[in-house]
């Protein structure tokens, strides 16, 4: 079934891909057309075209000097064949409207295409020193070059380098050749090794020769002993004795494996707690809490509760831990109170309690976690995703209900069939209206308060879609346009997006 439009199809300069014109075996077929409607005459291979003035299908021409032939089977290659008066044309001349360029190409075989440069007069300077002149190029049926009749690099030829002893050429730019030495049996490099004096001592001064300079150069340079750092070296694969000297200036150890300094090992165990024992809260003793005189006690210092009482203001009961933070602590807030008897919460007592769901089931649909374990603080949310699937919806919907919380005047919490959703959303988002039989045009009120609605229009009596001129005049109305008055009317249909 063809797409009824009611109205022209404007492309805006854009290309039509693939299409097929209507085809008829001759006019009678074809019908009455419209002043440049088009068909393809499949009895005589001819595209016509409908003449208003002339009452009658016009043809409008065939091409039978300029054929594509098949693929060839061998080189799988399309070929594009010339001909005059239906005879095939056995070569093609190109030729330069310069006298002087000399060039042409002709085809003097099946399988080879021949390039000829007859003229290298026209080139500036006759030694070519300004470029290469490459003359008679051949190619295969392929487009590969085959031979080059004449090849001028203008001297530039790339001269050999024999390599000698301990000679390698590693690399080349645009006027530098970068050589190293490659020893092979005794080279350079051992007889001035050999030849080297015997007996020195290594001094502050002493230097030796490196390939590559600490500043990153490339070049040879001496360096000096004393300005090579240790992290330069391999790892050690014995012991390394210092002679009774000390290692200064070294950093906090960070990994397990790394050598710690005195100022590390004395702040790591300064401060550890100390067991001092037993603490009577009821008799404070030992004196802890009432200015003892001397106040001996130390950071680290620590005492287990013996018998309920306070300390300082604290409650504190059996089993309790006293930890003091500071030397000569005189305050409450000089010590850590860490607390052993606190017993389970329940309705009316606090305490230490744990807030679970229900678990899986139809009965779940809550999460709970603890997002800040300082303050024992739950969060307890919902988490549908526990809930077992349910693999289709009821055919009444009024028997899925789904809970709502209304921010009204009186805030609270309801529930609402999904049949009730249902209509409220396609009240609040779809529309449909009638055009009548005979219209040219009609607008239809949706409300909708904006321009984001889709247009879908359909013959009336047909049910077929049909197209025409859409406009959305303003956020709240269509306007549907038709070339001619329309014959059926036309149902509109409008829905919101967004």
């Amino acid at each position: 079934m063809a797409i009824n439009f009611l109205n022209s199809l404007d492309l805006n300069q854009n290309e039509l891909l693939h299409p097929v014109i209507e085809n008829q075996a001759n006019d009678t077929a074809a019908g009455t057309g419209v002043d440049g409607q088009l068909y393809y005459n499949t009895t005589d291979k001819y595209i016509k075209v409908w003449d208003a003035t002339l009452g009658a299908w016009k043809s409008i021409g065939k091409y039978d000097d300029l054929t594509l032939a098949t693929t060839l089977a061998t080189t799988n290659v399309g070929v594009v064949q010339l001909k005059e008066s239906g005879a095939s044309i056995s070569s093609i001349t190109i030729t330069s409207a310069n006298a002087n360029a000399g060039i042409s190409i002709t085809s003097p075989s099946a399988t080879s295409l021949q390039i000829n440069h007859a003229n290298t007069s026209s080139v500036a300077d006759s030694n070519n020193s300004n470029g290469v002149v490459i003359q008679d190029l051949t190619f295969d049926g392929f487009g590969h070059v085959q031979t080059v009749g004449t090849v001028d690099l203008d001297g530039r030829y790339l001269q050999s380098i024999s390599a000698g002893e301990g000679i390698v050429i590693t690399g080349a730019s645009s006027n530098v050749i970068n050589v190293r030495y490659a020893e092979s049996g005794t080279g350079a490099l051992d007889n001035i090794i050999q030849e080297a004096p015997t007996g020195g001592t290594l001094s502050a001064g002493s230097e030796i020769l490196v390939n590559k300079s600490l500043t990153g150069t490339s070049n040879a340079a001496r360096v000096a002993l004393n300005t090579i750092p240790l992290n330069f070296s391999a790892a050690a694969t014995g012991d390394i004795s210092l002679g009774g000297n000390t290692i200064t200036n070294v950093a906090d150890p960070t990994a397990a494996q790394d050598a710690a300094t005195k100022a590390y090992v004395d702040a790591a165990t300064v401060g550890g707690l100390v067991y001092q024992g037993g603490y009577n809260a009821a008799t404070n003793t030992p004196n802890l809490d009432n200015n003892p005189s001397p106040n001996l006690i130390e950071k680290g210092w620590t005492y287990t509760v013996t018998a309920d009482g306070t300390f300082f203001t604290e409650q504190v009961r059996i089993g309790d831990v006293l930890i003091a933070e500071i030397d000569q602590p005189t305050s409450l807030g000089d010590w850590t109170t860490v607390q052993n008897n606190i017993d389970l919460a329940s309705a009316s007592v606090v305490g230490l309690g744990n807030t679970a769901v229900h678990g899986a089931g139809v009965l779940d649909g809550l999460s709970v976690s603890y997002a800040n374990p300082t303050t024992g603080t739950a969060t307890v949310g919902l988490d549908i995703s526990s809930l077992p699937a349910n693999s289709s919806l009821p055919s009444n919907l009024a028997q899925v209900q789904i809970p709502f919380f209304f921010s009204d005047s009186t805030p609270r919490n309801e529930k609402l069939g999904l049949d009730n959703i249902i209509d409220a959303v396609s009240s609040n988002t779809s529309i449909a209206g009638t055009i009548a039989s005979g219209s040219t045009s009609g607008t239809i009120t949706h409300n909708f308060n904006t321009s984001d609605v889709i247009v879908q229009i359909f013959d009336n009596v047909t049910k077929e879609t049909v197209y025409a001129d859409i406009d959305r005049n303003t956020v709240n109305t269509v306007t549907v346009t038709f070339a001619s008055a329309i014959t059926n009317s036309v149902r509109v249909l409008i829905q919101k997006i967004g």
